[in-house]
């Protein structure tokens, strides 16, 4: 067993039939067997493997502990990983080229990790939406381009509306108007290139 890590402070002790012994194992767990529990009021410390194994230790019989139920979040992340390769999937930042600026639309992915209090949420691309991670919520939006202020601003704020209900928080996370660029006329466009000359840039 390589130790990655020993979690000690601040101190632990065991409640009451909160833990049993390795003498009886999972498949037992359930039966009419009677638990070895650990008694209330054991130190103990939690141990992590770089197997992403999570082991409670009584500190006095140096023995390992199993918990009854409720399961950690690192255990649910074992659980995850046991049944599955584990994908990390990388923020990405959208660059809109002039050939995509003159569609209607774009279609946006974002996710956020589930392990991952915070519920941070992050731009990804195409592919790792279409990827298999487990560990991640994932969401796609038609994201509007072109049109009025007033258009893509209404359409956009619906966009986050209908997406907040199964993803909370993207509301918060994205400016409706994001990508919108104020249209000029041509004669403030004739101003402003005879000012660029006028300035030399």
């Amino acid at each position: 067993m390589a130790i990655e890590r020993i979690k000690h402070e601040p101190t632990y002790i065991t409640n009451k039939f909160e833990f049993y012994y390795d003498s009886y194992d999972d498949e037992n767990r359930y039966s009419n067997y009677e638990f070895d529990y650990v008694r209330e009021g054991v130190e103990y410390v939690i141990i992590y493997t770089t197997f992403k194994e999570e082991i409670y230790m009584d500190v006095i019989r140096n023995e390992a502990m199993h918990k009854v139920e409720n399961p950690t979040v690192f255990d649910q992340y074992s659980t995850i990983q046991a049944s599955s390769r584990e994908i990390y999937l990388k923020p990405y930042t959208l660059v809109l080229t002039d050939i995509m600026r003159k569609k209607d639309s774009v279609i946006r992915y974002f996710a956020k990790y589930k392990l991952d209090k915070h519920d941070r949420i992050f731009e990804i691309n195409k592919l790792d939406y279409n990827s298999e991670a487990n560990f991640y919520d994932k969401v796609s939006l038609i994201w509007q381009l072109q049109g009025s202020k007033e258009n893509i601003l209404l359409n956009n704020t619906k966009i986050l509306e209908n997406a907040e209900k199964i993803f909370e928080g993207i509301e918060d996370f994205l400016d409706p108007l994001e990508f919108y660029e104020e249209e000029i006329t041509p004669y403030e466009e004739i101003q402003e290139k005879l000012g660029r000359l006028q300035t030399g840039y």
